[in-house]
């Protein structure tokens, strides 16, 4: 499991994989649901990647300062 700290108090709610993968089985909303997660996951991994071959140090910095702001 990941370390993860949060900047405020927090309640931390994960469920394990085969969990998951049964309720994908079992529920056509979940799987529905799963299949849209990965594609946006996908989508901004894709993204990052182009960015990275496209843009130069400059302007990922800005792009990373212009998000966060």
């Amino acid at each position: 499991m990941e370390n993860i700290q949060a900047m405020t108090d927090a309640e931390v709610l994960f469920i394990r994989k085969d969990d998951v993968a049964s309720l994908a089985k079992q529920k056509l909303l979940w799987a529905t649901f799963l299949r849209i997660v990965a594609e946006r996951e996908y989508v901004e991994l894709e993204q990052r990647v182009f960015d990275l071959q496209r843009l130069s140090v400059k302007e990922r910095y800005a792009a990373l300062v212009l998000w966060s702001a």
